[in-house]
């Protein structure tokens, strides 16, 4: 089993990072999800200047009265640690008996480490962010049908798509890459623009977007508004890590 975008592809790409500072995507007319689907760590909504420039002409261009919904945008790597250990504990619940090595290639395929000192996390570079689509009425398109839920329909080109849902993917991604900004393959809502797997999709010789390491405070002071901490759509068999364990040191997020 082969990994794509792997950390060891990753690390050997160098970043520049250009300066663009973090802005509030909302004021610029992205919408954004008040509730996540999975996750209840604090959320804002954030990235960096030239990708929010990039997303509205790409907006302009989606069908009449389509828009853009976007469920993340930058994220706090402390915020990543919450969320890569929450993912670490749901998989092996789903999978108790893979071996360990097969576990470790899942956890990366999915999962970015918080703390590898040449590869900072996608979402907490300004540059990655989840997406969906919303019809003129403000109701959810159809991306996945007929599975029952995005995780099951994670791969852009999933096989067994309805033809509405490959048609939709198809409109997301043409005014997306008319933009420059590229989809992570193996998830079909994450897409970035100026981190190390945007240079690694598009050949590109170096990264311009390297880590911010804000805090979940300054990022809600850039913001000007608290994060969002609303309770997720998604309930698990197992409990979600909590701020005190990140802080104590008590999981390491570490490939």
């Amino acid at each position: 089993m082969s990994i794509l975008e792997s950390t060891a592809d990753l690390e050997h790409i160098p970043i520049e990072d250009n300066g663009e500072p973090l802005i509030d995507f909302t004021r610029a007319g992205i919408a954004f999800s008040r509730r996540h689907p999975a996750f209840p760590f604090p959320r804002v909504h954030l990235l960096r200047e030239g990708l929010v420039e990039r997303l509205v002409h790409a907006q302009d261009h989606l069908p009449p009265g389509w828009s853009f919904l976007l469920l993340e945008g930058f994220r706090t790597v402390h915020c990543q640690r919450l969320q890569r250990e929450a993912n670490r504990r749901i998989f092996r619940h789903r999978h108790p008996d893979m071996p360990d090595d097969e576990f470790e290639l899942l956890m990366e395929t999915y999962s970015a480490p918080a703390d590898h000192p040449r590869v900072p996390p996608p979402h907490a570079t300004g540059g990655a962010f989840d997406v969906h689509l919303l019809d003129g009425d403000g109701n959810k398109v159809d991306l996945i049908s007929p599975f029952d839920g995005p995780v099951e329909a994670a791969a852009f080109d999933l096989e067994g798509l309805s033809e509405t849902a490959r048609t939709n993917r198809a409109i997301l991604k043409e005014v997306l890459e008319e933009q420059g900004i590229t989809n992570y393959a193996l998830e079909w809502w994450h897409w970035s623009y100026g981190d190390q797997g945007w240079a690694c999709r598009g050949g590109h010789p170096k990264a311009v977007y390297g880590l911010l390491p804000y805090s979940v405070a300054e990022a809600e002071a850039i913001q000007g508004s608290p994060a969002n901490r609303e309770e997720p759509l998604q309930e698990w068999p197992v409990p979600l890590p909590t701020d005190d364990e990140v802080q104590q040191g008590q999981f390491t997020n570490r490939p």
